[in-house]
């Protein structure tokens, strides 16, 4: 997994600056922790941290990013001096003693001017759902895995498969259709919430959805419609840092997500989901 440096936090989590690169490592966007845009503050926390991009020391002065052994021009994508290590690989771009990443920035880094330290993307984000699956986080690893494909398709689910069944068990859900259903005690049912969910593997596959709920009901009971819905994207989060393992590894995994969103390596696509449910039952 590539780490790039997008934005900096408080000793609270709160987010206090932002940085957007494009996939060189220019810098085309600095701005508070709301949008602001602060690039010509000088005396801000943003610009007075040199930690730039994938942890390198950023010199504002010469706009060159030092990588312990030679600088490195985000303009050019190219370093300004030749490698000393005269041949890196075996192949035509290893002899380019001036190359960046072997002019692949994308899936490469390089941490000190000298090697090229690749990463397959996919096999990194395999690794993560592996994590998530082993603390029981399933339907968040598929739905990464899923993520990582290039143009991936919307997925439906229906009435009989697993996150139907883990939507309709949720005590959040639960509370949320229970009491719609109550104010409306007897009659038609035409509801549409917002709905976080109460398990973090949940939370991990769809953050905050729109639940539509429809069918009549008597003493607030009846077999009502619901589809769920949601875009499967990325927020930074801060807020499960101390829920536990669960909570770090959601919390990890869902950041580096974001981060990724920049560069294509994590791509959005739709998420529905139709059952019935009773909420008498």
């Amino acid at each position: 997994m590539i780490i790039v440096i997008i934005g900096i936090l408080d000793r609270n989590y709160n987010i206090v600056a932002k940085y957007k690169y494009n996939s060189w490592g220019v810098n085309i966007k600095i701005t508070d922790g709301i949008g602001n845009d602060i690039q010509n503050n000088l005396n801000h926390i943003a610009n007075i941290n040199p930690f730039r991009y994938r942890s390198y020391y950023y010199d504002t002065e010469t706009k060159l990013y030092y990588l312990n052994s030679r600088y490195y021009n985000p303009l050019w994508g190219r370093f300004l001096n030749s490698d000393d290590i005269f041949i890196q690989n075996n192949m035509l771009l290893g002899n380019n003693l001036y190359a960046y990443c072997n002019n692949n920035s994308i899936n490469s880094t390089d941490y000190t001017g000298h090697f090229v330290i690749k990463w397959l993307a996919k096999k990194a984000w395999g690794d993560v759902s592996k994590a998530l699956e082993v603390v029981g986080m399933n339907t968040s690893a598929k739905f990464i895995k899923h993520a990582t494909k290039k143009n991936p398709n919307d997925l439906y689910f229906k009435d009989d498969s697993n996150v139907a069944k883990q939507i309709k068990n949720d005590t959040k859900f639960k509370e949320k259709v229970k009491k719609i259903t109550n104010e409306v005690n007897t009659g038609k049912v035409d509801a549409s919430e917002l709905v976080t969910f109460s398990s973090l593997d949940l939370q991990g596959s769809f953050h905050e959805a729109t639940v539509n709920i429809s069918g009549n009901v008597v003493n607030g009971c009846g077999l009502l419609d619901i589809n769920v819905y949601d875009k499967y994207d990325f927020d930074f989060e801060t807020g499960y840092f101390n829920d536990g393992l669960k909570g770090f590894v959601f919390t990890v995994g869902n950041n580096m997500a974001w981060s990724d969103q920049y560069f294509d390596v994590i791509n959005s696509y739709k998420i529905y989901v139709d059952f019935q449910y009773n909420p008498c039952q």
